[in-house]
């Protein structure tokens, strides 16, 4: 099994509660919204940078085992072309888990009528046999916040798999 671990502090629920429908109906797959105290968003996990959307405000990290991971800053906050987003990577950029990946202004980025919610997405849900989330609501940044359980042939024999 593998753990995701939070991005950034704050109070974490179901993606199903995001303002975003397209994220809500976990069409982009399984996943956490976290309503955030913090201001800067961290790997989740080792891996590359696969994506950097134009204007920092979301990336794309794969694990070493191919766990594809989405980390989308705010809602419709493309809209803003860059403000208030300190992007420090690049695709290809190869991050440990807990490095910086972009410093936000949450501030900025509300006063400007945005919504600020930080959505965790693992874009290929259907590759594990299940993801299981923290019964927690409030996150530390690197707290444990996900787990994902391979199907039976990924697991290896120091893991757990309950049916």
């Amino acid at each position: 099994q593998q753990g995701i671990l939070a991005p950034i502090a704050g109070t974490m629920q179901p993606i199903s509660s995001s303002a975003d429908e397209t994220f809500a109906s976990k069409t982009m797959g399984e996943g956490v919204v976290i309503f955030p105290t913090g201001s800067k968003v961290v790997a989740p996990v080792a891996g590359v940078v696969t994506t950097v959307f134009p204007g920092g405000h979301a990336l794309g990290i794969t694990t070493e085992n191919g766990t594809e991971i989405l980390i989308h800053i705010g809602i419709d906050t493309v809209e803003l072309n860059g403000e208030g987003f300190d992007v420090q990577v690049e695709v290809g950029s190869k991050v440990k888990q807990g490095q910086t990946l972009v410093n936000v202004d949450f501030e900025a980025i509300e006063n400007k009528g945005y919504k600020s919610e930080v959505l965790v997405v693992i874009l290929n849900t259907d590759d594990f046999l299940d993801i299981i989330s923290e019964e927690k609501t409030t996150v530390k940044q690197g707290g444990k916040m996900l787990t994902l359980i391979p199907f039976n042939g990924k697991a290896t024999n120091d893991m757990e798999v309950s049916y």
